[in-house]
């Protein structure tokens, strides 16, 4: 073979396979249209009403729906449930105090205390029980005649007089004497001051205990104090007499 012969044969080779192509190509065009006018014709159809794909009495499909999942029991407790508060209806009105009612004090009367026997003797500090004590000779018994202030009462008297003095012999005055006890079931509680009834001196005191001389024996009682009311002497006990002559009792103290 030639070169020139050579030559001529390779452009039919080129011819053959652009050939077989182009048939390839034609074949794939000629489905594509007809894919078309399908689709078109489809189309028009569901336009124009002559064919539903979903006619009336089709019975829809429904699709299932995934529900949540279920929650497993778990060994944890749970926790107890928060406590619900109770609210409580507080009265919210403020109270009306009313301003207390004083109250009227009525004086009392002063009760007198007396006793059958002889008075208790009161120890206070300071007080010197003790300290006076009788003058040799007392209790004397006078007739009360004989003293000025008492002559017109003649027998209707009966009482105790005297006065104190300090250890130096001068009169004290502003002391307590007290009687106490009964005189025929009559209680007693009386009291006067030395200095009070200078008749039996400076340091005089006097006090009447009846109308009239009245007999007892070791019911009635007398004692010193000082002007705080503490005792100065012993409690002394004396008799009282019936007769007119006796009718007065002396009894003068003086300081140890």
């Amino acid at each position: 073979m030639d070169e020139f012969d050579f030559i001529d044969e390779q452009p039919q080779r080129r011819r053959r396979r652009r050939g077989s192509s182009g048939l390839l190509w034609n074949i794939l065009s000629t489905l594509f249209l007809l894919a078309t006018f399908c689709i078109g014709g489809v189309s028009a159809l569901i336009f124009q009403g002559a064919y539903n794909p979903f006619p009336a009495g089709a019975t829809s499909t429904l699709v299932p729906t995934l529900g949540l999942p279920t929650a497993r029991p778990s060994n944890t407790p749970a926790p107890p449930p928060s406590p619900t508060p109770t609210f409580l209806n507080v009265a919210t009105d403020t109270p009306t105090v009313e301003p207390p009612t004083a109250t009227p004090i009525t004086p009392t009367e002063e009760v007198t205390v007396t006793s059958d026997g002889p008075p208790t003797e009161t120890t206070e500090p300071g007080s010197g029980n003790g300290q006076y004590v009788l003058q040799p000779g007392n209790p004397a018994y006078l007739e009360s005649v004989i003293f000025d202030h008492l002559t017109a009462l003649q027998c209707d008297f009966l009482g105790v007089a005297g006065q104190a003095l300090n250890n130096e012999g001068a009169p004290v005055v502003g002391l307590q004497v007290r009687v106490t006890g009964n005189l025929a079931g009559t209680p007693l509680d009386l009291l006067s001051i030395t200095g009070s009834a200078q008749d039996y001196g400076p340091g005089g005191y006097e006090i009447k205990i009846a109308d009239a001389p009245i007999e007892s024996n070791g019911t009635v009682f007398l004692q010193l104090l000082d002007v705080a009311g503490a005792p100065l002497s012993d409690v002394i006990v004396f008799d009282t007499k019936s007769e007119c002559t006796q009718n007065l009792i002396l009894m003068n103290f003086s300081q140890n």
